[in-house]
């Protein structure tokens, strides 16, 4: 009888058993070895956590920096389109705002300072 949840398609630790075989368990996330064969070692962790975020920045420059052969006329279009939807959700987010909270033009508050700067104090004056 075959097991309904092994997938050969899925990686697995593949480290030397003591029968001699090789362990079929699959590697914890981001390291090669499953927790039995080391997979849970502070080293493995840590490398393993190197490759998730190396796995993630290489994702984030396909999908953010990845050059496209565009028309210029196309670029500008989609450039306003991508301006426009900022806008909206700046007025949005003003507008949720209570008005109070808001400031027009100066402040009413006057900024009193306690005490001269140090380079004023010790100043000699010229007489």
């Amino acid at each position: 009888m075959s097991n309904p949840n092994h997938r050969p398609d899925l990686p697995r630790c593949g480290a030397h058993t003591r029968a001699g075989g090789t362990c079929a368990n699959p590697p914890m996330t981001g390291a090669t070895r499953c927790r039995m064969h080391g997979g849970a070692s502070p080293r493995s962790k840590a490398k393993a956590k190197e490759r998730i975020q190396d796995a993630e920045a290489r994702h984030a420059v396909e999908i953010f920096a990845a050059r496209r052969d565009i028309e210029p006329g196309a670029a500008l279009l989609e450039l306003v389109q991508w301006t426009a939807g900022e806008v909206d959700y700046c007025r949005q987010q003003a507008r949720a705002l209570d008005e109070d909270d808001l400031t027009w033009g100066r402040g009413s508050r006057k900024v009193v300072t306690t005490a001269a700067p140090q380079w004023r104090r010790n100043r000699t004056s010229p007489t």
